[in-house]
């Protein structure tokens, strides 16, 4: 397996997931799958099939799924990851307004000294973090840089920490910039209290943050 093949093997399973989401038998030969005589039942509620969401940390990804007509899971807070997105929706045809994009977010809504929560829990926030550069590392894909050499410190941007008033001022510009759809929210980072710390944070986000989001 060629870590470089992924952006083409993409394209191939897409076009595979939209013939069988037609309901009809086809057949197919491509790259990577040969496929006689298939038929998926059943057919999908949502017509003409659900919802496609492709991933993009980079420009070249986001063109690819502006150039497939899919919505965009924008793990990037780069504004040229999103305008390449739009571009690529134009040129294939397609109303940039018509389409969603996210973008994931760490958040820990509270009412508690920001820094001392990240005290408390920054070894869980670590390990949250360096498994994504490890699954990068191993893909061969490009560093993510942080500025800094791996370590609890070198991710403390990407937690968003504190009242709902400043989650809501912090995520704003990147609503309205970005044009996003959709925020992602991580749940709280393996091994803080879900009964309680991520319980609360969460409750929180639900009742303090959302509905002020959801109007934007």
């Amino acid at each position: 397996y060629d870590p470089r093949s992924r952006p083409s093997r993409m394209d191939e399973a897409i076009e595979l997931l939209r013939l069988g989401w037609k309901g009809q038998p086809f057949s197919f030969e491509g790259r990577y799958h040969t496929i006689t005589d298939m038929q998926v039942q059943p057919t999908p509620v949502q017509q003409p099939h659900p919802p496609l969401w492709v991933a993009a940390t980079t420009t070249a990804a986001a063109e690819r799924a502006g150039r497939v007509g899919a919505n965009l899971a924008g793990a990037s807070v780069d504004p040229a990851v999103h305008e390449a997105y739009r571009e690529a929706l134009s040129k294939a045809g397609h109303d940039p307004a018509s389409f969603r994009v996210s973008n994931p977010w760490a958040i820990t809504v509270t009412d508690e000294d920001p820094e001392a929560v990240w005290a408390r829990n920054r070894h869980l926030y670590f390990h949250r973090w360096d498994y994504y550069r490890q699954i990068r590392t191993e893909f061969g894909d490009p560093d993510l840089d942080y500025g800094l050499e791996p370590s609890p410190e070198a991710y403390r941007a990407n937690e968003l920490i504190g009242d709902a008033d400043t989650v809501l001022e912090t995520l704003r510009p990147f609503v309205t910039d970005l044009g996003l759809t959709d925020i992602v929210v991580f749940g709280p980072a393996p091994g803080i209290d879900l009964r309680g710390e991520g319980h609360e944070s969460m409750v929180k986000f639900a009742e303090e943050v959302l509905p002020t989001l959801k109007s934007w």
